[in-house]
């Protein structure tokens, strides 16, 4: 759907607010071509095209603020009578309002820094993508999925801000089967497709599924091992991190373990510098509530507590300064800063280990403690004298960040890779995290 018929009907619907309310909408939209791969074959292809409108409505009055939203499905709807199902939907709002309570810690939209953000890529056009991504492993069992298009997300409110992201981008997200049944995953994403990039990657998995293939996967015995997660795998680690202890609200509550750096109870090792990183322009710089985030927010510096995300709803309930966060106070594009370990060494400073590629089923075991528990799967193998030898059977971890970032934590990946969001319920989910591999020691893994 354009933007620009919402524009005007946005435009028009705000014009007939009274002096109490205020109103803001989030557009989330996709135009993307998807492909589902099984046995090295496609079996489903589709265009997509897809669009959705919150609306939320503010109330102002002497008892306080109230507020109730709803969600549009814009592919349902004519474009030309847009307009009037947004005028219908603010009055059902206005009606809803009358019977929900005061929001004592709500706070109205305001007028920030309006925004827009354009990012063309270099796509395949879609009746190449199959052959580009499947040529290369023909006759193999390689299944998957490929999305590529274009992703938009627009923020308006009443108090005239306006925010534009749209950008170019594909995912491939696949598995190479071994003849074992397990599964070497992998994925490719970003702006710009690149032959070499891609058939790199595609010949790493398949070094790493023909020692699946050579060997019966040994089982090893409950304990502490040297791990190397490789960048995948802190991708999931920073998955699990990314849901509420990074917020400055958590902190307050005392409901994360971050709350320990904040009154220096307790440090991460000096290798670890994470921030909320925009720069790089594959993300909104905007929140579905029109907060504007700074390009860069550092969160941890050299394994200090630097700054925590903080939204203006958690600045209205502690005092605390808000630094752009949304209400969720999520991170949107985080960034491990990269060491000094050359990936020629990686396998010669493990020595003798576990080499992980992804963990798996991540959950808090002691959130407080920072306590994480979590598994290997598919593609985990052992390391005997600086060379992959075989894969291993599933074994569960159970460790502290203050370990695994802390006095565990021997050396840092000299190189980040992209690790995109590859989620694709609704719509095709924006961002990820860049990502270096972290070498550890001791890393305990009880069953």
């Amino acid at each position: 759907m354009s933007t620009e018929n919402l524009d005007q009907a946005l435009s028009k619907a705000f014009k007939t607010l009274n002096a109490a309310e205020v109103c803001e909408a989030y557009y989330v939209g996709e135009s993307s071509h998807y492909l589902r791969f099984n046995s090295g074959k496609v079996r489903q292809s589709g265009l997509v095209r897809e669009s959705s409108l919150r609306i939320t409505l503010f109330r102002n009055d002497r008892d306080g603020i109230q507020k109730t939203s709803s969600e549009l499905q814009l592919g349902a709807i004519d474009q030309s009578q847009v307009e009037s199902r947004v005028l219908q939907e603010i009055s059902r709002l206005r009606t809803l309002l009358t019977s929900i309570p005061v929001d004592p810690f709500a706070v109205l939209p305001q007028r920030l820094a309006s925004t827009e953000q354009i990012l063309v890529g270099r796509l395949l056009e879609p009746h190449e993508i199959a052959e580009k991504i499947l040529s290369p492993i023909s006759g193999e069992e390689f299944v998957g999925i490929s999305a590529s298009g274009q992703v938009k997300r627009c923020y308006w409110n009443s108090m005239s801000q306006r925010n534009v992201f749209q950008s170019d981008s594909f995912l491939v997200d696949y598995s190479l089967i071994s003849s074992r049944k397990k599964a070497v995953t992998g994925s490719y994403a970003g702006s710009e497709w690149d032959d070499d990039l891609y058939l790199k990657k595609i010949s790493d998995d398949r070094l790493r599924r023909s020692i699946l293939e050579e060997k019966v996967p040994v089982r090893l015995a409950p304990g502490k091992y040297r791990v190397f997660l490789k960048s995948g795998a802190i991708s999931d680690l920073l998955d699990l991190l990314s849901y509420g202890s990074l917020s400055e609200g958590a902190i307050q509550r005392k409901q994360t373990w971050l709350r320990h750096l904040k009154t220096l109870e307790r440090t991460l090792s000096p290798l670890v510098s994470l921030s909320d990183d925009l720069t790089h322009g594959l993300v909104p710089r905007f929140s579905d509530g029109g907060e504007v985030a700074p390009d860069r927010l550092d969160l941890l510096k050299e394994g200090r507590l630097n700054a925590a995300l903080c939204g203006k709803r958690t600045e209205k309930e502690f005092g605390v300064q808000s630094n752009g966060a949304s209400e969720s106070e999520t991170p949107r594009s985080l960034s491990l800063a990269p060491g000094k370990l050359k990936e020629d060494d990686i396998l010669s400073q493990l020595e003798d280990g576990l080499y992980l590629p992804a963990l798996h089923y991540l959950n808090w075991s002691d959130l407080q403690d920072g306590r994480m528990t979590g598994m290997t799967r598919h593609a985990a193998f052992l390391v005997k004298n600086g060379k992959l030898h075989s894969g291993i059977e599933d074994l569960r971890f159970d460790e502290s960040i203050f370990h695994i970032w802390g006095k565990g934590l021997m050396a840092v990946r000299d190189k980040a890779e992209w690790c995109p969001l590859n989620q694709t319920y609704v719509h095709r989910s924006v961002g990820g995290a860049f990502c270096p591999g972290m070498l550890i020691e001791e890393m305990n893994f009880p069953l």
